[in-house]
């Protein structure tokens, strides 16, 4: 299993020094683990650990695990997983927008900083929450605007080694709530299946529960968009799942029998809004970046300010990678970084290819 893999993968990660010489055999719900570190700031890239440990106080974010106040020690944390991919990058308006069009394949022309919105200045945010029914809480949040000036919700539910559930979460519903979701679901323009009573229905099975609360978190976001403190016009879906968790994907669910992205699918007016994609394409994102630096496709003062890019007109050095919406999006840009920009993203690749 995927799971085994992966904690076997850390075990061997932990003894060869990789998390800042932690010992590992740290403590998970009162016993010792040979893959659970022993302290939680080795469980993240080094550089980002202060900005997230103040991010979380000043939002006052819970984190998972059996202590909510400080962050888990277990490697195969899926909020440090999320963390650890999308954190270091939240400040560079060039990075966010290269990696989300990398990653949806669309042409999305500029982020757009949550200063006005949460009182932050990065391009994304980290576990937005609301404290009402239907509860939904989202891993990371992007908000871009397209061509036409249209600002969208990029919402990204994130994934690592979970297993695949089947457990309705409507039987221990009070009917006032189910009423809400039946007022919710019955007025949703992108949830097709329509009930007389949503009770242990498909909108309540397993993951499908919380793509359902964010489906609809999202549209309420945009229906009220003038009352809302961020406003958009439109919404894309992403869940990010490791190919390798097959549990997850893979698994068939008793009310469809069918997987995880077909189930979802099926229930969709409109697919487009949807997508499921491996963690590594985010990594490979990054890399192919530093690829374009690397072969001289972006002037050498290269990637991270707010200044000037330009792209070289050689392009046939890397005539042999696919065209895509990163490399389509340079020449839009204004950025310049320093040798050691250059040096710290690299590094930071080269983390996630051997972590994830």
């Amino acid at each position: 299993m995927y799971k085994d893999f992966e904690k076997r993968k850390n075990e061997y990660l932990i003894k060869s020094g990789f998390f800042n010489c932690d010992k590992g055999n740290g403590v998970f719900n009162g016993k010792k683990y040979p893959y659970v570190l022993e302290h939680n700031e080795n469980n993240f890239y080094m550089p980002i650990y202060n900005e997230v440990i103040d991010y979380f106080n000043k939002f006052a974010i819970t984190w998972w695990g059996e202590n909510k106040s400080k962050p888990s020690c277990h490697t195969l944390s899926s909020q440090i997983s999320c963390l650890n991919h999308l954190f270091y990058i939240r400040r560079n308006r060039f990075l966010c927008l290269h990696v989300l069009n990398f990653i949806t394949n669309r042409n999305f022309i500029d982020v757009i900083s949550f200063e006005n919105y949460i009182n932050d200045n990065g391009y994304i945010a980290f576990e937005i929450s609301n404290y009402k029914e239907p509860y939904v809480s989202v891993n990371a949040l992007f908000l871009a605007k397209d061509k036409e000036n249209k600002k969208h919700i990029i919402m990204i539910e994130w994934k690592y080694t979970e297993d695949h559930s089947d457990e309705d979460f409507s039987i221990n519903k009070y009917e006032k709530i189910l009423n809400e979701y039946f007022y919710l679901i019955n007025n949703s323009k992108q949830l097709k299946m329509k009930y007389f009573n949503y009770k242990s229905s498909i909108y309540f099975q397993g993951e499908l529960y919380k793509l359902t609360r964010q489906t609809l978190w999202a549209e309420q976001m945009i229906e009220n968009k003038y009352n809302e403190k961020i406003e958009a016009d439109d919404f894309l879906h992403i869940v990010v799942i490791p190919n390798k968790n097959k549990s997850i994907l893979s698994s068939r669910y008793k009310i469809s029998n069918m997987n995880l992205e077909d189930t979802w699918r099926n229930v969709l007016n409109d697919n487009s809004k949807f997508m499921i994609i491996d963690n590594k394409k985010i990594i490979e994102a990054l890399e192919y970046i530093t690829e374009l630096i690397k072969y001289g496709l972006i002037d050498s003062s290269l990637i991270v300010s707010h200044k000037n890019i330009n792209v070289m007109s050689n392009s046939s050095k890397l005539s042999n990678k696919k065209n895509n919406s990163v490399e389509s999006h340079i020449s839009s840009e204004d950025i310049v970084v320093s040798e050691e920009d250059i040096y710290d993203l690299e590094d930071f690749v080269k983390y996630l290819k051997i972590r994830y």
